[in-house]
């Protein structure tokens, strides 16, 4: 639905997205989605948050935190949207040791 890229499909695909990521929160392809959903529909701070996340379903969070930290700052303080992004932003990143 959003590769059609026909506008009259997008906020059902954000929908029906939404509610597949509910079930399977490690998709990263399903996150890539909906950050292109929320991009054409306007939604900049939820592209970026989609986008986050799907970098951390991916395992890179240098990048998701980039992101996170883009989306926070156009999301509300203490919505479930800049919690999820905070909670991207609180995670360590391992320190790898060299001999």
């Amino acid at each position: 639905m959003v590769a059609s890229n026909d506008q009259k499909y997008l906020k059902e695909a954000k929908s029906i997205l939404t509610r597949a990521l509910q079930k399977d929160r490690y998709s990263m392809n399903g996150y890539a989605q909906l950050a292109i959903a929320n991009a054409r529909l306007g939604d900049v701070a939820g592209a970026d948050l989609a986008t986050a996340q799907s970098h951390m379903a991916r395992g890179d969070i240098r990048s998701a935190q980039r992101y996170a930290k883009r989306a926070q700052k156009k999301l509300k303080v203490g919505t479930p949207a800049w919690q999820q992004a905070d909670d991207i932003l609180s995670v360590k990143v391992p320190q790898v040791r060299r001999r």
